[in-house]
This record gives C-alpha cells, structure tokens and sequence, in this order.
C-alpha cells in the first residue's frame, strides 16, 4: 500500500514482511541508485526513523531510496547481535530484490542497530576480484546473488568511534 506524502513529496509503502519503503513521488523508477538502510536501536520499531527517512527523500528525492527495517522490532532486538544481523542481512537482500538498479548502499543506524548494521555488513560483503581489478565491493548471497558493484559506507552515531 502507499501513501502519499503531507506534501505530497514522499511515498512510502509498508512491507508485509516487515519495514517501510520512502521515496519520492515524483521520481521516476529509474532514476534512483542509492539504497539508505535505516537500523533502529533496542525495543525499536520502523516509525523511528520516519521523520529522518522523510527528510533523505526531500533533500535528495532523484538519488534516494530509503528503508526502514523492521526485522528486528520491539523484543526481537533480545535476540543477540548475530541473530538480528541474519535478519536484517535478508531483509536488505529483499528490498535489493525488488529494486535491481541500486549501485549504492548506506547504513544509518542507532545504538544497537549500529552492531547490527556491521554485522550485516560483513556478512553480505564480499571482497573484490583481484584479477579484473574492481576496486569496488560486490554483495553476494551464499551463492553470488547480486553481482552489481555496491559502494559501501557506514555512519556511526559517535564520532569518536567512527572508523
């Protein structure tokens, strides 16, 4: 289902499987190649980062293409770093599913969701080919799902533990 915007700027579309899609209305399904994970911090929930969600989607509205996890809501963020990494390391590869173009994602995380968000990182990582010479990272799932060059960036909350 999606819902247009107070402005009628951003859409968004809830997941059954969990989380919630922000892009803009105006865009064309083309025109945006960069993916914005958002990952919420301990007993969160999607609805966290809306406002933050919809001001990527208005300042950037032809680039962007934001999503709200929501794997890992309320008491699921009990279940310990690895686990929730799994989850949300899926629930990125679905929405990579349904939005082939991308060729570039960013983490925004809080507390928690910062562990997760570099758990999920490493888990879909996949170091470049020598030989051709990329210098770009690939994701892969198990067996090589995704074969785009994907830049990767990760924003931690606390400066002083940025890497």
């Amino acid at each position: 289902m999606e819902n247009e915007g107070k402005e009628g700027f951003s859409c968004s579309s809830g997941k059954e499987n969990g989380g919630e899609d922000l892009f803009s209305c105006k865009q064309s399904d083309g025109s945006v190649d960069h993916l914005v994970i958002m990952v919420h911090g301990i007993l969160g929930s999607a609805r966290d980062w809306k406002f933050a969600a919809e001001q990527f989607v208005s300042k950037l509205p032809d680039k962007v293409f934001v999503h709200c996890s929501e794997r890992n809501i309320a008491k699921l963020t009990l279940d310990g770093v690895d686990v929730m990494g799994e989850r949300l390391a899926e629930e990125v590869l679905d929405v990579i599913k349904q939005k082939p173009d991308l060729s570039k994602i960013s983490f925004v995380a809080h507390s928690v969701g910062g562990l997760v968000a570099r758990y999920t990182i490493a888990r879909l990582y996949r170091p470049p080919d020598k030989e051709s010479g990329e210098l770009s990272a690939t994701f892969c799932e198990k067996e090589s799902f995704w074969d785009s060059y994907v830049e990767l960036k990760f924003y931690a909350q606390d400066s002083d533990k940025i890497h």
